[in-house]
């Protein structure tokens, strides 16, 4: 706690400290830490130690200026960043980049208690978060999508061979997970053929990219009765299409329900109008999320021996992916 005290007095807030809680898995499987920062005069802060192996401190910078438009042009329902005495978002120490910023109220409450309101409110979230970053001009550009090329790669990469490979890595290192694994692995044998044609369908056309999340998904929106009142996690952020944010936190919220995707479509689509391209983008981003975030799960916990905490938490994200491969199955025929 010396450590954590000692960073905490370069934001010039030592003398302030009330209590400091550590967040168990608060930093979700990036591998940051968090704590709860309870002031006796200027209310609450989250304190982020970001993992060893990144960002970069020019990737941070990054982050930062944008988070810091977003608070600007969308509110409160931004994290504010803290100014260290020096006059930066962050400080570094021992190799380690930390950061302080205003604790946002809310929970991460959709799949406990569903409603319209709230897949509403967070859908026309993001439009204001995506209007607002593609305002930063001089970080946004016409281009191929990061994002439609990774799936691609990822695509050529797990062919069924490969993948009847990465069976095979599956032991009984973790009991929990070996079915549910096994099932992952079954489904998009299935799978990637046609998940590997609609990549190929949407076409190489440049689209608009912007600063995007990246990583928003239920768990990073925070509600305070139906309203969002906080979006935390900004980590993965990268210039690339909004579809891909659009689908991944549609997905995350209401999975395979139709009605609900086209309430969120049309409600995102109001406050920033989607063309036919940028659409059929949201649905090949999903399909692709389906089909290959399984297997890069499987790939980091049985190949790549990565180390996580919450284990359960891990359990019921596989199982939510099962579930939709289930019925994307059963959508495409395969």
């Amino acid at each position: 706690m010396d450590r954590v005290h000692s960073i905490l007095h370069r934001f010039g807030l030592s003398e302030q400290v009330r209590s400091l809680i550590p967040l168990q898995n608060a930093g979700g499987f990036s591998g940051a830490s968090l704590w709860q920062v309870q002031t006796r005069e200027r209310g609450a802060f989250a304190l982020r130690q970001w993992p060893a192996e990144h960002p970069s401190r020019e990737r941070l910078e990054f982050i930062h200026q944008v988070q810091t438009h977003l608070l600007e042009s969308v509110g409160s329902i931004i994290p504010r960043l803290v100014k260290s005495m020096d006059g930066k978002t962050f400080v570094e120490e021992r190799g380690r980049f930390w950061e302080l910023s205003a604790w946002v109220a809310g929970e991460p409450s959709f799949h406990f208690a569903p409603n319209d309101a709230k897949l509403i409110s967070a859908m026309e979230t993001l439009a204001k978060i995506h209007n607002a970053a593609a305002e930063l001009r001089c970080l946004c550009k016409q281009d191929v999508s990061p994002g439609l090329l990774l799936r691609r790669n990822l695509a050529d990469r797990w062919t069924r061979d490969a993948i009847l490979k990465l069976a095979s890595s599956i032991d009984e290192s973790y009991p929990e997970l070996t079915q549910v694994c096994r099932r992952i692995l079954d489904h998009a044998f299935h799978l990637t053929d046609a998940c590997r044609d609609i990549l190929a369908q949407v076409g190489d056309g440049s689209l608009q990219l912007i600063p995007c999340l990246k990583d928003i998904w239920h768990d990073h929106v925070l509600f305070t009765n139906d309203a969002v009142s906080g979006i935390v996690d900004f980590g993965a952020m990268q210039v690339d299409t909004p579809t891909g944010d659009i689908a991944r936190l549609i997905g995350s919220l209401v999975e395979d329900n139709q009605c609900h995707w086209q309430l969120a479509l049309e409600k995102y689509a109001w406050m920033r109008p989607l063309s036919l391209d940028e659409l059929q983008f949201v649905h090949a981003f999903d399909i692709a999320n389906v089909t290959y975030s399984g297997i890069n799960w499987i790939q980091w916990i049985y190949v790549d021996r990565r180390q996580f905490s919450e284990m359960s938490a891990i359990a019921r994200r596989l199982e939510t992916i099962v579930k939709r491969q289930n019925y994307l199955r059963k959508k495409l025929g395969c």
